[in-house]
């Protein structure tokens, strides 16, 4: 069960996480090193599977890997030590960012049950 309490206290993390890519987006062994503590924590928090991250990480960044290739490059990094046009620190943030897109889901569904249950109740 998901306690909304954990949910927003993981939110935390996620502002780390961006503030480590806009503060060391440039130095790619500093800022992966903390993107992955920080993802090690969301995992030992959460307890998912080492496999949700391990896959979030290179799916998401397969798909942004083609992105870049197949289309009249929408964005770039100038950024060292690049792997197929990406930072090193792509990987942990893609494991991050998919923690964080399911919490928001979760919160989403706590606060439409919320609703729905303050609507049947002020209609009674």
């Amino acid at each position: 069960m998901v306690v909304l309490r954990e949910v927003v206290n993981r939110h935390v993390a996620y502002v780390l996480a961006c503030a480590c890519v806009a503060a060391l987006g440039e130095m790619p062994f500093l800022c992966t090193a903390l993107l992955s503590a920080i993802t090690c924590g969301l995992r030992w928090h959460t307890q998912n599977a080492v496999i949700f991250y391990v896959l979030s990480a290179f799916l998401f960044a397969a798909v942004e890997v083609v992105t870049m290739a197949v289309a009249v490059k929408p964005w770039h990094y100038d950024y060292p030590m690049s792997a197929f046009g990406i930072p090193l620190w792509v990987l942990p943030f893609w494991s991050v960012r998919a923690q964080w897109s399911m919490d928001v889901f979760c919160v989403a569904g706590v606060l439409v049950k919320y609703r729905s249950d303050k609507c049947v109740h002020s209609a009674v």
